[in-house]
C-alpha cells in the first residue's frame, strides 16, 4: 500500500469534528502546549475577524485572561504526536497588529513578561474548549433521544419539559406601548404573531451555559450563583421577529456589548436575506446589556472555541487500532515500514487514527502556514 494519504485526509487528521462542521481555515493555538483554543471559517464570520477583536473575544470567556496581555504571530504546526501538533513559530516571527484581518492560516496565541510565567497556569484553567452545543441544538438533542436515552439522562429530558412549560415570557414581563417592533429589524408585527416578546436567554437554560469563568458575570448570579430565577426576569426579555430568534436561539448571532452593542454574526450563509443592522441602538440594548453578554459568551463557545482533535479519539481506540493492524507497543513507538508483522491491508489504515498514525511516523512533518 501507499503510505501517504491524501491532502483531504491529512486536513481531516489536524481538525477536530467542531472545527470541520464550521469548514474552518483559521487555527488558533495555545503557545505552550498542543491545545487549540479556537477556530472560524473567514467568511462566515461578519464583520470580517481581526487580531484585536479575535483576542478581546478570547479573553473575555475567562477571568484568568481578563488582565492579561494576550499576541498573536502567524505559525506553523508540528506534528508532535497522534492528533496533536504544535505551533511552530517562524524565526522571524513577529507580533501581528490589532487592526490586522486575520486571513487563512495557523496562529499562535501568547503572553510574555511578567505574564510569561502564566503560559502554564492560563491553560490548565482555559476557556471551553470541548464541543458545546448552542441552545437550540441542546434542545433538538434531547428531542430526538431514543426512550432508553431518556431514562440514562432524566436531567436532560427535566430541563427540556421545564423549557416547553416556560417557553414564552409571562405577559407581566410584557414591555412597550403600541405595535411590537423587532429590536433587530424595527419591522412590526407582520404577519400575526411575527414579531414577539422572548426571552433573551431562556430560563431553563442556564444549565446549559459554560463560561462559568467569564469576567463580568457577577452581574447575573445571586446569593445562590447562577440560578433559573436570576434569568426570570423582564430585563431578560426583548421584541424580536421569529425569523431572527430563531438564528439567535441557535447561536447564530450574538451582541458585542464591548463594540457599541455589534451584531456579530457567526454563519453569515444563514442571514443573507435578512436586513440586520450593525448595531442594536443603546436605548433598546442598554437595560438588557447583562442577558445580551451573558448569550454572547455562549455564542463564542460554540462558534468560535474549539479543541483539536486529540480530545475525540481516547487511548483506548488507538490501542484497538494498534491491535487490528499488528503493532505490538504504544501509539507513540515508532515503528518501521518494512515490519513484517504490520497488516499494511487492514481497513483500520483508512479510519482517522490509521491516517493520523502514517503521517506521523511515516512523514513527520511540519504543517506549513497558508
Amino acid at each position: 500500500m501507499s503510505h501517504s494519504a491524501p491532502e483531504e485526509a491529512l486536513i481531516g487528521a489536524r481538525m477536530s469534528s467542531r472545527a470541520r462542521s464550521r469548514n474552518a481555515d483559521v487555527y488558533i493555538w495555545w503557545s505552550t502546549e498542543s491545545t487549540m483554543i479556537g477556530c472560524f471559517n473567514t467568511q462566515a464570520i461578519q464583520p470580517r475577524m481581526t487580531v484585536g477583536t479575535t483576542l478581546r473575544w478570547l479573553k473575555c470567556l475567562t477571568a484568568k485572561w481578563s488582565h492579561t496581555k494576550l499576541f498573536m504571530q502567524r505559525a506553523d504546526l508540528l506534528h508532535v504526536g497522534l492528533f496533536a501538533y504544535c505551533p511552530n513559530p517562524p524565526v522571524d516571527g513577529q507580533d501581528l497588529p490589532d487592526n490586522l484581518i486575520l486571513e487563512p492560516g495557523y496562529y499562535m496565541c501568547f503572553c510574555r513578561g511578567d505574564d510569561e510565567l502564566m503560559n502554564t497556569a492560563l491553560i490548565l484553567d482555559p476557556i471551553p474548549i470541548w464541543p458545546i452545543w448552542s441552545f437550540g441544538q441542546s434542545i433538538s438533542n434531547i428531542e430526538k433521544m431514543t426512550p432508553e436515552e431518556r431514562l440514562q439522562r432524566p436531567l436532560a429530558v427535566e430541563i427540556y419539559e421545564d423549557y416547553n412549560h416556560s417557553k414564552h415570557p409571562p405577559t407581566e414581563f410584557h414591555h412597550g406601548q403600541g405595535p411590537l417592533m423587532c429590536i433587530f429589524t424595527g419591522m412590526t408585527a407582520v404577519p400575526m404573531n411575527d414579531v414577539q416578546h422572548e426571552w433573551i436567554i431562556p430560563p431553563t437554560f442556564y444549565r446549559f451555559l459554560v463560561a462559568g469563568n467569564a469576567p463580568g458575570r457577577m452581574a447575573l448570579t445571586s446569593e445562590e450563583g447562577l440560578s433559573e430565577k436570576v434569568f426570570h426576569k423582564p430585563t431578560n426579555v426583548f421584541i424580536v421577529s421569529q425569523t431572527v430568534y430563531s438564528l439567535w436561539i441557535n447561536n447564530v448571532i450574538g451582541i458585542d456589548i464591548h463594540d457599541n452593542y455589534r451584531v456579530c454574526i457567526f454563519d453569515s450563509s444563514l442571514t443573507a436575506n435578512i436586513p440586520l443592522p450593525t448595531h442594536l441602538k443603546a436605548q433598546d440594548a442598554e437595560p438588557c446589556k447583562a442577558y445580551l453578554h451573558e448569550h454572547f459568551l455562549h455564542t463564542l463557545t460554540v462558534r468560535l472555541v474549539c479543541s483539536g482533535p486529540n480530545t475525540e479519539y481516547p487511548r483506548y481506540q488507538q490501542y484497538d487500532f494498534l491491535t487490528a493492524v499488528g503493532i505490538d507497543g504504544e501509539p507513540e513507538d515508532p515503528c518501521e515500514e518494512d515490519d513484517p508483522e504490520i497488516d499494511w491491508d487492514s481497513p483500520a489504515w483508512k479510519t482517522a487514527i490509521g491516517q493520523e498514525f502514517q503521517r506521523l511516523h511515516f512523514e513527520r512533518i511540519i504543517v506549513p502556514c497558508d
